[in-house]
């Protein structure tokens, strides 16, 4: 692939063709499988980053702004370099005008490159019993390809979302989510790959739905959700040290774009434009090996 309107031709053929969308869910299935079995089926993506990496926030369908982005960030070129890791916060369907171009879009990344593109689960890449509202993914399929196939479509994305990582974790660096840190695994354990290691219920409501706070310390419900935890300033000091990292780098909240709190511990990044009001959308480069970004983290900042 050499451009973005390559990326964007094939995505629209996919997306306008029922077999083509199947079989492209079939190859991304696979790859993502084959990748869950060699993480041991865990739900946690380690990276020991040797060049720089951009994290895009939620993009609900929005795929005109991330183009802009991709496009700003010279993202196929860089990617077919080898000089870049693309991770993904989540939250690529729902609400949004192309939440199933986004989606292929983003897929057919992954499968061009596979180990230099992370695709993460958000809340909106729907867990049973964690279900969002609204939730018109579904509604979309089913208006494009016909009530049963598109059932059968949506079905076959459920099965994609299952085994799509949780967390990033770059030791001695950053962990990376969609809504916050496992708080419950890592106020149980001590050793990272238990804290790390989501299983439970639990576990998905905190990485899923949890937002940062600054009205609090520590840690309560996140009642403005429903779902998940709020946490404070105290309790990112206590997780980061716990985890031997720098930063947790997250999605889910809407922004104008990035906004940072709990002393520059977490920075959420939003790459979708409009919808929630916000003038700018944003994506995030991290340089390899230089780790006084973080003094200076709207230089490093691509807002659009």
């Amino acid at each position: 692939m050499k451009s973005i309107e390559d990326l964007m031709y094939r995505a629209k053929d996919v997306a306008k063709d029922p077999f083509k969308l199947r079989t492209l869910i079939n190859d991304a299935k696979h790859e993502l499988e084959f990748d869950f079995a060699l993480r041991g089926r865990k739900h946690l993506v380690k990276e020991r980053a040797s060049i720089d990496m951009v994290f895009f926030g939620d993009i609900h369908g929005d795929i005109y702004t991330l183009v802009e982005l991709m496009m700003k960030l010279n993202l196929i070129e860089h990617l077919n370099n080898g000089i870049l890791k693309v991770v993904f916060l989540g939250d690529y369907i729902d609400r949004g005008p192309e939440q199933l171009l986004a989606l292929a879009s983003l897929l057919i990344l992954k499968r061009e490159w596979m180990d230099s593109v992370v695709l993460l689960r958000g809340n909106h890449e729907s867990v049973k019993g964690l279900e969002p509202y609204p939730h018109d993914f579904p509604s979309v399929l089913m208006k494009m390809f016909g009530s049963h196939s598109g059932l059968e479509l949506y079905h076959s994305f459920l099965e994609i979302f299952e085994i799509m990582p949780l967390l990033l974790y770059v030791p001695g660096k950053i962990l990376a989510f969609h809504g916050g840190p496992p708080i419950s695994r890592i106020e149980r354990y001590s050793v990272v790959d238990d804290m790390l290691n989501v299983r439970d219920m639990e576990d998905f409501e905190d990485v899923l739905w949890s937002d940062p706070t600054e009205d609090i310390e520590w840690i309560a419900h996140n009642a403005l959700r429903g779902a998940g935890k709020v946490w404070g300033w105290k309790a990112s000091e206590k997780i980061v040290e716990k985890l031997g990292i720098k930063v947790m780098i997250r999605g889910h909240e809407p922004c104008n774009g990035f906004k940072v709190n709990h002393r520059r511990l977490v920075i959420t990044i939003f790459s979708m434009k409009g919808y929630y009001g916000n003038e700018f959308a944003a994506a995030l480069r991290i340089p390899y090996g230089d780790d006084s970004w973080l003094d200076n983290i709207d230089s490093h900042v691509l807002l659009v």
